[in-house]
């Protein structure tokens, strides 16, 4: 049988029950339009009320963020729980940093996002414990219609994105919608990520695609790292 062409119609599309309560409810106590449950369900959507006014909050907390709150301060952390759908323990993000929509994002516990990330949460972008984020990445539910007639009407639809645990992503990356990047796994520097990537490979390049499997070399050499760290600085505890 030929290949299913990997076209953005066959990635599968959540069902609104499945989302997270913050995609579902961004705004305690206020009904949401259809337009805003199309958006955050992968499908066709216009500009509604309900996005005005989640981006406004989203601007409002993004301004004082990065313009007055200190890096790692208490009111860093109470502005990204309030911002982001769920924001784990021991989660940082340096700033600046950027998003849409903000409830639509949920951080793992001790990931780290570092400086310049972009993240246009039209959809559920989950990042799992202990991802690490390069500077000046950038994840990105939007899409466009590559029809030009539907395209020039200005509806337009996002896919999610998932980021597995303890996945690194390198400096200046870009991952599209509808990807998964599986657990373990490292994305090189500048990499654009169209398609799903295996847990525990490495990928690189534009368009991004798999240059080998993480294995008993990288676990050797990681021995070696940390045996000349423990020789000068002493045993530490490791961080699970």
């Amino acid at each position: 049988m030929p290949e299913t062409p990997r076209n953005p119609r066959h990635i599968a599309r959540p069902h609104v029950a499945e989302l997270p309560e913050r995609s579902r409810c961004p705004l305690p106590g206020e009904e949401i339009d259809v337009q805003w449950r199309r958006m955050v369900e992968g499908r066709l959507y216009r500009w509604g009320p309900t996005q005005a006014r989640v981006r406004e909050r989203a601007i409002a907390l993004l301004e004082e963020f990065n313009a007055e709150a200190a890096w790692g301060s208490p009111r860093a952390t109470e502005i990204l729980r309030e911002l982001l759908g769920s924001f784990g323990a021991s989660a940082q993000v340096v700033r600046p940093f950027t998003c849409d929509y903000g409830v639509n994002i949920s951080l793992g516990e001790g990931s780290f996002i570092n400086t310049g990330a972009v993240i246009l949460d039209l959809c559920p972008v989950r990042i799992g414990a202990g991802v690490l984020i390069a500077p000046h990445v950038t994840i990105s539910c939007a899409s466009h219609p590559i029809d030009p007639a539907l395209r020039a009407t200005r509806l337009e639809y996002g896919r999610p994105i998932t980021i597995e645990n303890n996945v690194w992503i390198g400096m200046g990356a870009s991952i599209a919608g509808g990807v998964t990047i599986g657990e373990n796994s490292v994305v090189g520097a500048g990499a654009v990520v169209l398609r799903d990537v295996p847990p525990g490979s490495v990928v690189g390049g534009v368009p991004a695609r798999v240059l080998r499997s993480i294995n008993s070399d990288d676990a050797a050499f990681a021995a070696a790292l940390l045996a000349d760290y423990q020789s000068e600085v002493g045993e530490e505890p490791l961080l699970g």
